[in-house]
């Protein structure tokens, strides 16, 4: 079965889409099943318990789909969201280790290694790489990596 980048919910046996007013059977797997997916064989079906339908007990009646509300975008490798996420951790790491190895003055500021500090600007460049897409907006990294992540922070953003 593909992957899939959007919100939407697919057929486990055909792959598409279901879409509001089809009707559908749950999986035992937590996945969902067109009717017209189900074969007539009644070991395909189960009943409200979910055990193997009884002799002569009839095949369930299957459900109406309703539009489900958006989903957060998933974090997989290569999306936009995974790659936001790992560029987030990379800076994260980056700074702890570069804190952790510089030296604190006195009144309390950091010094970092020259090693440390190059680290640090190419995590932010990771982040800097991310896409300008919002319309009417230019950001810097950190906004990229806000936007790029709005769909699991809501609509303000994490502050």
């Amino acid at each position: 079965m593909a992957e899939h980048d959007d919100d939407r919910t697919y057929c486990i046996a055909c792959d598409k889409p279901l879409v509001a007013g089809d009707l559908y059977y749950s999986d035992l797997s937590g996945g969902f099943i067109h009717a017209d997916c189900c074969g007539p064989e009644r070991e395909s079906y189960t009943g409200p318990d979910e055990e193997p339908l009884k002799p002569g007990e009839p095949i369930p009646e299957p459900n109406i789909w309703v539009e489900e509300p958006p989903r957060p975008a998933k974090a997989t490798p290569g999306s936009l969201v995974g790659r936001t996420l790992e560029a987030l951790l990379a800076l994260a790491y980056a700074a702890d280790v570069a804190l952790d190895d510089g030296e604190e003055l006195e009144d309390g500021s950091h010094k970092l290694d020259k090693d440390n500090s190059n680290k640090l600007c190419d995590a932010v460049e990771k982040l800097a790489a991310l896409p300008d897409d919002r319309p009417g907006y230019t950001m810097g990294p950190a906004a990229k990596a806000r936007w790029a992540l709005r769909s699991l922070v809501g609509k303000g953003g994490a502050s």
